[in-house]
């Protein structure tokens, strides 16, 4: 390509690459066949395919043997091609991967990544035969190996996984078909295993008869072909341990089914708990994270607007602000700041998509240049306008061009301000040529009449863009002096028609009248030729459209149809179009409502009946009706969207009928049934009338912000529970009659039909219809009947699934939603918690620790914490609000203040725009005598006292009021107060930064010079008072408050809060009852009425707790949860007490003396349990315990015991699923506040390894990695994650911040004050801006000639200065370096070294020139020493010993051994932190472990003790080795590591570790075995193992090992306690059943024992359950026992299981009152473990996962701002198609946030090392100094953008310049004919754009397009000026050269 085609002023500064020619490949298009969607569906289906037939081979082959697939064509099609398509299918996709991995080039330009090499190896294996391979008979015998070998297809189940995206999407519907089809192959895959293990026999004799668990089932099996219903019944088996409910009576029977079943058990729990739930509630929380963040934020400003604002009206506008903001934008008021991070172009496209109309209808900007556009589109902003506000007025806006986006305003004359002239809606532009003459007085003023959006232009934008594009500058400029002239003209003309009616000669009638002077009739009218060829012009005939282009703008008049605001009606003549969200709507909306609700309750039961009443029918008539007229009025309500639009009926109709909402009105309104009728299938004319069902939907309103949103998803749970329950009850009722293959009483239990009788006997027709959606529930929660056949587990399968769904749902949405309501109270409590742990470390004085209380309890007192946690609650809020809230009420104060009596209202606006408020604690200092005040406050609310002294010491104290201005002089005159000034009450007040209020002052020259003035006159005199007052008085503080005692008061806050609720408690209830009930009562009704009184007084217990946790400092969720635990405990006693009463009647005498007990008939107590119709008192208490157990077990969701629920007494039953309902809410409260108040701490962890990952991708050098980790650890271990500087924000009070910050650093600025001769003044300021760093040794703290805008002030250890590599100083605590003269940064002329760890204090440079005054500035500059940047301190400090940093770092476990020369510490990896482990961790848990079994098992003593004496040789060991660790001790003022030796003695803990060894000694001495549990006082030593390798985030294991091996030592802790309690039987508790034959034939009694016949009658086992058999019509059971002791162990285990993960099935039940007991103590223990480990679940997961939902919001935030703005569909989906590949690729992100957390020689240091290379490219660049370049490259930033998109266009004006990190960029340019032309290929280390990033209005000369996926590293203009300014000679160096350049390449390109 010639270079001679280029135009003579094409120039650029890239380099270029040759473009070779031919280089497309055709043929490797196919390498991106496994990515195109079509193919993806395809793979999807053949690993379906393979998942699911490759298994089944292992234990039927119906594949290769069986002809079972071949008697129908669809199994003929899926044999087909599982043998002929889907391996070569697969094999071609996989060699495609391969190869795809294999060209980079072509992968880069196709943006897909790469697959694993492990996936690919996986997919390889997959695909190897092992089965056909290792198989020696095609069709063998069925034998473990080779048949295991056919599993290896379910390898790729993570193809499904990945092609519905499970971990990273978010659309419901996705996820859970994913979810589904995973577990169906999961499932699948599993059961054949079972089989596989089934027909090798789980026991010796099991392939010689039914002695495993198919004895259950055999009976069943032959319905259809035996393996297809084994296989079914395996299945839904192996279902149950994932859905937690179980279908059938399956149970295990030998003891390998016993150790697969606690296999499955386990899976299915970590599925469930460490996958499922968290994933979900992670959705959730995503889902209502917008709620849950507006919902609050926007209460507080309501709130406080309604506090604040005197206008009584103000918190209404406000809220009818927001309603309209939820509605119309989601709440979403600004534009989300992710935006900011897309790249530029796509950045462009949506501004230009957004703003076109802007360019469309300004005549100014119409026929600019699209490079003008693109610039000029990034300024343009939006607005929102409440009804009422006026603009486009005034002195601050009357230079803005502003168009209406959407509402409609009136243009009113400026003369009286009232009368309005047009009034106008969207697309109105005005304001057009006001950025060329700015009118000062303008004639008509903007006012909104509705809720408006507008976009505006400023200026100082405008004046901008004509500045960097001057040829658009000289067309707009042109235009804008011919529509001035015009203006002038049409004024004229209206002064000449001026009449008695302003309106009429300025408004419409004017407009319509002067068409022709203010219309461009050419441009606009309609040419045409009539049939005589006579050519017409032809008006346009709209008139609501005026383009006013050389007048204001354009004007877009609203219609008359439009101002009917008021109206039902947008068009009223026939057919009408109804307004949305007007009184008839809404009113109909109801009707529906209650239409719909009725239908759902009334339609399910009486459809289901045969007898349908009469009036059933006239309801029916009424639903039709009433849904058909709700379709035409859908039909004719005009869209809430549609503004201009909606009176047309087509538009309207049409839009409505795209709608979802419209297809199911129309699907539920279909008359379905009629047509099944009429087509022969009268059986469905009920069964398809559940298409009314359909529209429940309304029932499903969307939130608003009238309600809670809390509240608003419990009622959407609620009803989405009771819905299911309610329509699938009577779904299965009406299949349950129409299919006879169900079994009735297994869906319906004994309300219908005993086991005995048939179902064609069973009497429907006499039933009540509510009563089958209650037999319905009991029976699906408290089974008692089994299923009978296939078609039963088919629907009760599906149903349950389902159910599972709905459940899992259910409860993440609560979680989630509690978790968004606790959130901010727990995050203040967090906050308060990490101030005061960091305060009590370095020992805060008491009385600095009171009055930091006294600070948070004020601001949870008030505000929970809102105020601190959210000091800029209204940043991104509308100006609007911000000035309801804030501006009106700061204005009003400022104004009526003394001082600023007569100011100008300008200046107190913009001063009340710079205030904020601050709530004060009673007592609160907010100024002292003889310190400078930093602020100007005013008293909000409340009363502040003033303490002074007058000329004659006299002291005087003055009270401000609300209102009233405290600071006057001091703050004027910028000299140290003489007032004392505190807060006498709590009290809220108004203040502005001093250099705030000079700053805005600076602007108002009258005010400056009316300031000066009084400073000269009243200055010295103050001066005078000032040097008096200091020498001779003190402040001091009283202390006095205030106590309501006003009884009238007190008695009325009594009787609304619990009065009733004591009377209810406290009076007997059951006289009053008999006098209102006919019935009598009986004793025992009275008692359970007396006794549910009582819990009327909880109310007291749950306020107390209340009360303790309504503190900052205190853990609410602990409280909370032991609260809850507390409730559920007595919940449980209280139920109790009801269940023995529905089981045992009582009868009493009249003295209250029990007489005699008599048995009820529908006594729930199990039957096995023996209970005589007169109970004796053993059975009495057996029935207590059993009413415990049956209450937990409720409680806990599960029936585990045989308990007898009644079908006919629902008492019981009702009462069991109200506290499973408990159970769920407690449950999910308590996991919320677990989550909440557990999850701080691995963040930070997390982010360090997320850091340490990022730099070992990008290849840095590991030493780099190493001091980066090692710094941030460093800096965990000193602060644990607490950035007090962070923390200790301006809301928390000044002047307390200075006096912490005074008490910590007392002594370094005391000593550094010797070198600055400040005073106490200048040290409390200096501490009070100062940030304190934390370094370790040799550690670059500032770098020669770097650019250090601070001053380093030395707090602990030592510095090292240096110059030129020669050591100059070593500077000790007080001392100061960095830049100590000027306010702008400079290099710094030393570089400065921490010598071992060092603390230093960080003040920005300017905030150190602001605090000292001229005479400190000259101590400076007379000391020779600051010439190299530093003051070294000439005094000594003697510090505390414990506050230096070897007692800080104290902890570290370090020992020296007597052959040691030098100490040894626990080092990560070390043999010392190995031992530790070892003796801490391993030991205990050995010991534990052995100690507990055998206990629980006799048999294996012998075998233990060699195991029990290595493990106390060990731990003597430890006990030794504890001698000779070191330990910091202080002596002489000096802290210094001694041996600890014999002072060991003097730790309890050392006792403890002592007696663990010495009394299990004397088991040998008494034989009593019992003194071997004194090893489990080692277990105290796990305490040290998650001090030292838990709480440090060195490793990620620690913790989770920890966690792990506590669950597991309590599992089996509580399997040893059952083992104690429940095996060690001499002889059977209860009467055994003789077991029949039938059953008996099926125990294998290898396995298992009679429990008399065990081991000739010595301990008896663990028992459990036989099969059912029946007995006289009564379905009985017996028990076996195990043959061993191991078998028992397993047993047992799989009852704990069993009670731990809730699974429903009976294989061991409590027989024993000690049994009960037990059980009811280990569900104690359960029940809160359980919360803890889900708890622990989900903080894992949101620590993992955190960042993609974080990023996955803001995106969603960022998609759904632009949709509600009304970006074209194209722009989304290209925005959705970014951010979905910039995720995939980077991690929605590049350099972890943490770095920039770094110091500045740290992020120098990473930096270099990523981007250093890109710099040395450039010569302009290469030539610069390093330590330049050092700090340039932290300046870059980094960007990803895909193959197909313009970088920079032609002429575009953007000052950066792009280094290639990786890929390709083609370069193109339009040559004179306007055709575009490639040029060059630019590719990695490239660069382009150095030029126009050098000077900013500097247009790019060329296209850069990209041709791959390409990895950008930018850096702007206006990022890097400070150091331009910092060096001047660099800069001077750098532009020669670049100027020099630009000519280069200008004259390179001539012609």
């Amino acid at each position: 390509m010639s270079v001679k085609v280029l135009q003579s002023n094409y120039y650029e500064d890239d380099e270029e690459d040759e473009l070779e020619e031919d280089q497309n490949i055709c043929w490797s298009n196919l390498l991106f066949l496994p990515f195109n969607p079509t193919f993806k569906a395809i793979v999807l289906v053949v690993v379906i395919i393979k998942t699911v037939l490759g298994p089944i081979q292992a234990v039927y082959p119906i594949v290769y043997c069986w002809d079972t697939l071949d008697f129908d064509t669809n199994l003929i099609l899926l044999k087909s091609a599982y043998l002929y398509l889907c391996d070569p299918i697969y094999s071609v996709d996989t060699l495609l991967h391969i190869l795809h991995r294999q060209i980079t080039d072509e992968v880069l330009k196709r943006e897909y990544l790469p697959k694993s090499g492990f996936l690919i190896l996986l997919d390889i294996i997959s695909l190897i035969p092992f089965f056909s391979l290792l198989r020696e008979v095609p069709c063998a015998q069925i034998e473990f190996s080779p048949n295991i070998y056919a599993f290896t297809e379910i390898v790729i189940i993570y193809r499904i996984a990945d092609y519905f995206s499970i971990l990273s999407s978010h659309k419901p519907w996705q996820i859970i078909v994913g979810y589904t089809i995973v577990l169906i192959v999961a499932i699948n895959c599993l059961t054949c295993f079972f089989l596989l293990l089934t027909t090798l026999g789980f026991c010796e004799k099991c392939n010689d008869g039914i002695y495993d668990w198919r004895k259950f089932i055999y009976h069943k099996v032959n319905e259809t072909d035996p393996s297809y219903s084994t296989y079914v019944y395996a299945s839904s088996y192996i279902l149950a341990f994932f859905l937690n409910d179980q279908f059938h009576e399956t149970k295990p029977s030998t003891i390998n089914e016993y150790i697969f079943m606690n296999i499955l058990m386990t899976i299915g729990y970590i599925f469930l708990t460490f996958v499922i739930i968290p994933k979900m509630v992670a959705e959730s929380m995503l889902k209502f994270r917008r709620v849950g963040s507006f919902y609050p934020k926007v209460q507080k400003i309501i709130e406080e607007t309604r506090r604040r604002n005197i206008s009584p009206k103000a918190h209404i506008d406000v809220k009818q602000f927001y309603c309209l903001m939820w509605k119309k934008r989601s709440g979403i008021t600004s534009t989300p700041e992710v935006i900011s991070e897309i790249p530029r172009y796509l950045r462009l496209e949506i501004r230009q998509d957004l703003v076109w109309p802007v360019f469309y209808h300004s005549p100014t900007f119409r026929k600019t240049s699209s490079s003008y556009k693109r610039w000029l589109c990034e300024t343009i902003r939006m607005d929102f306008k409440l009804p009422g506000e006026k603009f486009f007025a005034g002195p601050n806006c009357n230079t803005h061009l502003y168009y209406l986006k959407s509402g409609k305003l009136q243009l009113i004359s400026n003369d009286d301000g009232v009368t309005p002239l047009i009034t106008l809606t969207s697309g109105t532009l005005i304001g057009d040529i006001s950025f060329y003459v700015p009118p000062q007085k303008r004639k008509v003023i903007a006012q909104c009449i509705t809720y408006c959006e507008v976009l505006y232009i400023t200026r100082v934008d405008i004046l901008n863009s004509l500045h960097k594009h001057p040829v658009d500058r000289k067309v707009i400029l042109s235009q804008a002096v011919e529509r001035i002239r015009h203006a002038k003209t049409l004024y004229t003309c209206k002064q000449h028609v001026r009449g008695l009616d302003r309106s009429e000669d300025e408004g419409l009638a004017w407009v319509k009248k002067r068409w022709w002077e203010i219309s461009d009739i050419v441009r606009n009218c309609k040419r045409f030729y009539t049939r005589r060829d006579v050519f017409r012009c032809q008006m346009p005939v709209e008139d609501n459209v005026y383009h006013c282009s050389k007048y204001i703008g354009q004007l877009v008049l609203s219609s008359e149809k439009q101002l009917l605001t008021k109206s039902s009606f947008i068009y009223t003549k026939f057919p009408w179009i109804f307004v949305p969200n007007s009184c008839f709507t809404l009113a109909w909306h109801r009707i529906v409502v209650i239409t719909v609700l009725m239908v759902l309750i009334l339609y399910p039961p009486y459809l289901s009946t045969s007898k349908v009443p009469v009036w059933f029918g006239l309801f029916q008539f009424w639903t039709d009706l009433i849904y058909f007229c709700d379709i035409c009025v859908t039909v004719l309500t005009a869209m809430e969207d549609q503004e201009n639009i909606g009176d047309n009926y087509t538009i309207v109709i049409f839009a409505r009928c795209k709608t979802v909402k419209f297809i199911l009105d129309v699907l539920s309104s279909v008359w379905i049934e009629t047509f099944a009728v009429t087509s022969g299938f009268p059986q469905l004319y009920y069964p398809l009338q559940f298409n009314r069902l359909i529209k429940i939907y309304v029932l499903f309103t969307k939130w608003d912000l009238h309600n809670d949103p809390f509240l608003h998803v419990n009622l959407k749970i609620g009803l989405i529970f009771v819905s299911f329950i309610y329509i699938s009850g009577y779904v299965l009722f009406m299949i349950d009659r129409a299919y006879p293959l169900l079994s009735t009483p297994y869906f319906f239990g004994e309300l219908f039909c005993e086991l005995s009788v048939t179902d064609n006997q069973c009497n429907f027709e006499n039933i009540r219809p509510f009563n089958i959606v209650l037999a319905w529930l009991l029976e699906f929660i408290f089974y008692e009947y089994l299923p009978q056949s296939l078609m039963d587990i088919y629907i009760i399968t599906v149903v349950t699934y389902l159910a599972f769904l709905i459940y899992i749902n259910g409860k993440t949405d609560i979680v989630a939603m509690l978790y968004l309501k606790y959130r901010e109270i727990v995050n203040y409590q967090y906050f308060v918690d990490n101030i005061k742990d960091h305060y009590r470390h370095f020992k805060i004085h008491p009385g600095l620790l009171s009055r930091l209380n006294k600070y948070l309890n004020c601001h949870w007192k008030y505000f929970h914490g809102m105020d601190v946690l959210h000091p800029n609650l209204l940043k991104n809020e509308p100006y609007d609000i911000f000035w309801k809230l804030h501006g009106e009420v700061a204005e009003k104060i400022i104004k009526e203040s003394s001082a600023f009596a007569f100011a100008d209202l300008t200046l107190i606006r913009e001063l009340a725009y710079k205030a904020k408020f601050l709530l004060l604690p009673k007592n609160c200092t907010l100024s002292v005598f003889g310190v400078h005040t930093k602020t100007l406050t005013w008293v909000v609310q409340g009363y502040v006292l003033s303490e002074f002294h007058d000329l004659h010491g006299e002291l005087h104290q003055r009270t401000y009021n609300p209102g009233e201005f405290i600071s006057t002089c001091a703050v004027f005159m910028g000299k140290p107060s003489l007032r004392t000034v505190y807060a006498y009450t709590e009290c809220e007040v108004l203040y502005v930064r001093v250099r705030d209020f000079f700053n805005i002052l600076k602007h108002f020259q009258n005010e400056v010079i009316n300031f000066e003035t009084c400073i000269d006159k009243f200055g010295p005199i103050y001066d005078k008072m000032l040097g008096d007052q200091l020498k001779k008085y003190l402040a001091y503080y009283d202390e006095r408050g205030l106590l309501i005692t006003d009884l009238s008061k007190r008695l009325n806050h009594y009787v609304s809060r619990g009065f009733i609720l004591d009377v209810i408690g406290c009076v007997p209830l059951h006289p009053l009852i008999y006098v209102i009930l006919s019935r009598q009562i009986d004793d025992d009704e009275a008692s359970l009425i007396n006794t549910a009184a009582k819990f009327a007084l909880l109310y007291l217990i749950l306020g107390y707790f209340n009360y303790l946790a309504d503190l900052p400092h205190r853990n609410n969720a602990l409280y909370m949860i032991f609260k809850l635990q507390v409730m559920t405990i007595l919940v449980i006693l209280g139920t109790s007490h009801y269940f023995v009463s529905r089981c045992i009647s009582f009868n009493w005498d009249d003295d209250g003396y029990l007489q005699n007990m008599t048995r009820r008939d529908h006594c729930w107590i199990p039957s096995y349990l023996k209970l005589d119709e007169n109970p004796t008192v053993y059975q009495l208490h057996e029935v207590y315990a059993e009413s415990f157990n049956l209450a937990q077990s409720g409680l806990m969701r599960f029936n585990l015991g045989k308990f007898q629920i009644d079908r006919e007494y629902l008492g019981v039953g009702i009462t069991l699923c109200i506290l499973g309902v408990m159970f769920w809410y407690v449950m999910c409260y308590s996991l919320t506040l677990l989550v909440l108040n557990f999850r701080g701490n691995t963040i930070f962890q997390h982010a360090v390894s997320q850091l340490r990952r990022f730099l070992q991708a990008e290849r840095v050098e590991k030493k780099i990695i190493e001091g980066a980790i090692g710094h941030f650890r460093y800096w965990w271990f000193r602060t644990k994650g607490i950035n007090i500087q962070n923390l200790m924000n301006e809301r928390i009070g000044v002047v307390f911040r200075q006096d912490l910050a005074y008490y910590f650093f007392k002594n370094t600025i005391e000593t550094a004050d010797t070198l600055l001769h400040g005073g106490e003044n200048l040290e409390r300021q200096l501490v009070s801006v100062a940030v304190q760093w934390y370094f370790l040794p040799d550690e670059t703290i500032v770098r020669e000639m770097d650019l250090s805008p601070w001053v380093y002030i030395v707090h602990r250890g030592n510095i090292l200065i240096k110059q030129d590599n020669q050591f100059l100083a070593k500077l000790s605590q007080g001392s100061i370096f960095g830049q100590l003269d000027g306010n702008k940064p400079r290099p710094v002329r030393i570089t400065a070294v921490s010598d071992g760890y060092a603390d230093l204090l960080q003040i920005p440079i300017k905030d150190f020139q602001e605090i000292i005054e001229d005479e400190t500035r000259e101590c400076i500059l007379n000391n020779p020493e600051s010439k190299f940047d530093y003051l070294a301190a000439k005094k000594t400090v003697v510090d505390s010993p414990y506050n230096t940093i070897p007692y800080i770092l104290r902890g570290r476990k370090t020992i020296k051994l007597p052959w040691m020369k030098e100490p040894f510490r626990a080092r990560t990896g070390s043999w010392y932190a190995r031992w530790l482990c070892l003796c801490w961790l391993f030991l205990p848990l050995s010991s534990a472990f052995i100690v507990l079994l055998a206990k629980a098992m006799p048999e294996v003593e012998g075998d233990i003790y060699w195991m029990l004496f290595l493990l106390d040789i060990l731990h003597a060991l430890y006990l030794l080795s504890e001698f000779y660790t070191l330990e910091l001790e202080v002596e002489n003022n000096t802290c210094v590591e001694r041996i600890i030796k014999f002072r060991i003695f003097k730790k309890w803990g050392y006792y403890v570790d002592i007696l663990s060894l010495i009394l299990p000694i004397l088991t040998h001495v008494t034989g009593n075995w019992n003194y071997r549990f004194a090893r489990l006082l080692r277990l105290r030593l796990f305490y040290y193992f998650h001090l030292h390798f838990c709480k440090g985030f060195k490793s990620q294991v620690a913790p989770a090992v920890l966690k792990f091996v506590i669950v597991f030592l309590t599992i089996h802790g509580m399997t040893c306690g059952w083992i104690s309690v429940a095996c060690h039987h001499k002889k059977f508790p209860l009467d055994l059943e003789e077991v029949p034959p039938h059953v008996n034939s099926t125990i294998d009694y290898v396995e298992w024992a009679n429990p008399r016949d065990r081991q000739g009658g010595k301990l008896l086992g663990c028992a459990r359950l036989t099969k059912d058999f029946i007995v006289n019509g009564t379905s009985k059971f017996s028990f076996i026992v195990p043959r061993n002791w191991m078998s028992d162990y397993i047993v047992a285990m799989t009852y704990i299981l069993v009670v731990y993960t809730h699974t429903e099935i009976d294989v061991v039940v409590a027989l024993t009152l000690e049994e009960i007991y037990y059980k009811v103590f280990i569900n104690i223990i359960i029940y809160p473990l359980e919360i803890w480990i889900l708890s622990i679940a989900i903080s894992a997961v949101y620590t993992k996962f955190r960042e993609l939902y974080t990023y996955d919001y803001d995106v969603e935030s960022l998609v759904l701002y632009l949709e509600h703005n009304g970006l074209c569909p194209v722009l989304l989906d290209s925005l959705k198609n970014y951010t979905k590949q910039l995720w995939e690729r980077q991690r929605g992100n590049w350099l972890p946030e943490l770095a920039q957390q770094a110091p500045q020689c740290l992020r120098e240091d990473m930096l270099s090392a990523l981007y250093m290379h890109h710099l040395e490219m450039p010569p302009l660049f290469r030539e610069l100094p390093e330590y330049f370049r050092r700090q340039l490259v932290t300046k870059l930033q980094r960007v990803v953008i895909f193959p197909g998109k313009f970088i920079v266009q032609e002429g575009d004006i953007f000052s950066c310049m792009y280094f290639i990190h990786e890929g390709e960029v083609e370069k193109w340019y339009t040559d004179k004919s306007g055709e575009k032309k490639m040029l060059s290929l630019l590719t990695t280390n490239g660069y382009f754009g150095l030029i126009p990033g050098l000077f900013p209005n500097t247009p790019y000369q060329f296209s850069y397009y990209s041709r791959t996926v390409v990895d950008f590293v930018f850096l702007r203009f206006h990022d890097w000026q400070d150091l331009l300014h910092g060096y001047p000679k660099i800069k001077y160096d750098l532009y020669t050269g670049a100027k020099l350049l630009k000519k280069e390449l200008q004259k390179n390109f001539m012609f």
